[in-house]
């Protein structure tokens, strides 16, 4: 890791087209690990359902599912940030001349993913497209380590001395806005009807118990469900157009920094946060899982094979 922060190269070409930002290899890979995130965690979450024991009465088990829901979205919502976490730490730094490692940014994403995930949800309070513009170079601010206050004061400025490469940067990504949300729509029933945790699941469980039993689980289940799915595919298309934006946006703000000669402040102690290291622990344990179930399936298939 080479750090320098007294000297800085020259700011890198911020009026590349959407097709280079998303055939970069940094955009790319970013995308490619919140996709196995995303497999990894919902296949967890459902896979894991058939685990939770029957116990006492049908609404001390809906109660079960629903933390299970509620627990599994906590840390999933926090690990989706975290790989356009790290490609925006590499952009912003590297926009500033400051060459960082991949560690580097994988502690700051670390340090910085829930805050930059709740300023998302600023974003979607702030109302007005200019409002929400003006807050567009938060994400940036926050890696840097500046002051939420300062931060946003920066962002303001930022987006005022560059408002029609801001403008340009959003047109490019708004054709795919609807079909994205037309999508979440259409993925969000047909992923739970077609999901591990269905009905047959659920008449097979209960045998024991009265006839309709599964049947007012599975209805008491459904909106929970459907909630579900409905927000963790919302996180992931944010987080993967969302780069789209902020990748270009950082060199914008370099700029603004390197021409007000800014300090920044590189070396500021900091911890990862809770939220993100339960996030890692998580997807450790969801990959050993999913991991050891394919292991399995692939040993029925082969001791099949032989025997037959």
């Amino acid at each position: 890791m080479t750090d320098k922060p007294d000297g800085f190269a020259a700011v890198p070409d911020s009026g590349r087209g959407l097709g280079r930002e998303f055939s970069s290899p940094c955009y790319l890979a970013a995308l490619l690990c919140t996709l196995t995130i995303f497999l990894l965690g919902f296949k967890w979450t459902l896979l894991g359902m058939y685990m939770l024991p029957y116990v006492f009465n049908p609404f001390v088990y809906i109660c079960l599912i629903v933390f299970w829901l509620y627990y599994n979205f906590v840390w999933l919502r926090t690990a989706l940030y975290l790989p356009a976490s790290i490609a925006l730490a590499l952009r912003s730094y590297n926009a500033l001349g400051v060459k960082i490692s991949f560690w580097r940014a994988l502690k700051l994403a670390l340090c910085k993913a829930d805050k930059i995930r709740k300023e998302d949800l600023h974003l979607l309070r702030a109302g007005g497209l200019v409002r929400v513009l003006a807050r567009s170079f938060m994400k940036h601010g926050i890696l840097l380590n500046f002051p939420r206050n300062e931060a946003e004061r920066l962002s303001t400025a930022v987006f005022i001395h560059n408002k029609r490469k801001v403008f340009l940067c959003l047109r490019r990504i708004v054709p795919y806005l609807a079909p994205a949300f037309i999508a979440v729509l259409i993925l969000t029933p047909t992923t739970f009807f077609l999901s591990s945790f269905n009905y047959r699941y659920l008449i097979e469980k209960f045998t024991a118990a009265p006839l309709l039993t599964g049947f007012w689980i599975y209805l008491a289940f459904l909106p929970f469900g459907f909630i579900w799915i409905f927000l963790t595919l919302r996180l992931l298309i944010v987080n993967m157009l969302g780069p789209l934006v902020n990748l270009p946006e950082a060199d914008l703000y370099a700029q603004y920094l390197l021409e007000n000669k800014i300090n920044i402040a590189f070396d500021k102690p900091q911890r990862p946060a809770f939220e993100s290291i339960m996030a890692v622990l998580m997807l450790c344990a969801s990959a050993a899982f999913y991991v050891s179930t394919i292991l399995g399936q692939c040993t029925v298939l082969l001791e099949g094979a032989i025997g037959g």
